[in-house]
């Protein structure tokens, strides 16, 4: 009976081995990478009424489809989002908004210490869902990516939300007036999370300037304030 030489028949198995074995290992590999891929947290940088716990809890109990979301969002730092100011630029549909204005972010031109306060969370892929739905992803605003710096001067990339504003205009020309009760649930996030005062000062201006709202802002790191002020 003829045999293979005995170095030959050993290649032979550890190949088969191989095979089977190496080829599960890497496949088990690759498909719990794509799914640390997937359940990697998203950072979300929120500047309006997101600050607000309250706000979260009363927008899910509305909405029975994210009941077993947890909304208590992961914080991460408090930040600003630079060259950018805080406007209400869209007019809201929901009642619970008042149908008047709704927080933005506008991008600034020539104004380079103009920022907009708010906090970084960190998201499970649910929470993330469950914040998309709120704000209306794809039809009353939509998801932008941008550079964040935390107190330590820290850049993180972020999803943050911008209304989408009326076809036609321009969104640092906009202003709607936004519902007491908003801007109280806005006001109160900001406290809640410890934003500084410039937080504040940005969130009063822009609730309160009517029109052309780039021609008579001044935007520093001091704060924004009315000209006239």
């Amino acid at each position: 009976c003829w045999k293979l030489p005995r170095s030959t028949t050993y290649g032979l198995m550890m190949r088969w081995w191989w095979h089977i074995h190496g080829t599960r290992r890497a496949t088990s590999s690759a498909s719990t990478w794509r799914v640390r891929a997937l359940s990697k947290p998203t950072l979300y940088f929120a500047y309006g009424s997101n600050l607000s716990q309250q706000d979260l809890d009363d927008w899910k109990k509305g909405n029975p489809k994210y009941a077993k979301v947890d909304l208590k969002l992961k914080k991460v730092a408090n930040g600003y989002l630079p060259s950018y100011r805080l406007g209400f630029t869209r007019k809201s549909k929901s009642e619970r908004r008042g149908f008047m204005g709704v927080a933005d972010i506008v991008k600034t031109e020539n104004e380079p210490q103009s920022r907009v306060w708010g906090v970084i969370f960190s998201l499970t892929r649910d929470q993330d869902k469950a914040i998309a739905a709120k704000e209306g992803n794809t039809y009353a605003y939509q998801q932008l990516e941008v550079d964040v710096t935390d107190l330590n001067g820290v850049k993180h990339r972020c999803l943050t939300y911008e209304a989408i504003v009326e076809k036609g205009k321009q969104r640092k020309y906009l202003y709607h007036r936004p519902f007491e009760k908003y801007y109280e649930v806005i006001r109160k996030g900001g406290e809640d999370h410890g934003l500084p005062q410039e937080f504040f000062e940005h969130l009063k201006v822009a609730s309160m300037t009517e029109r052309n709202p780039v021609g008579i802002r001044m935007n520093d790191t001091r704060g924004m304030r009315l000209e006239n002020e």
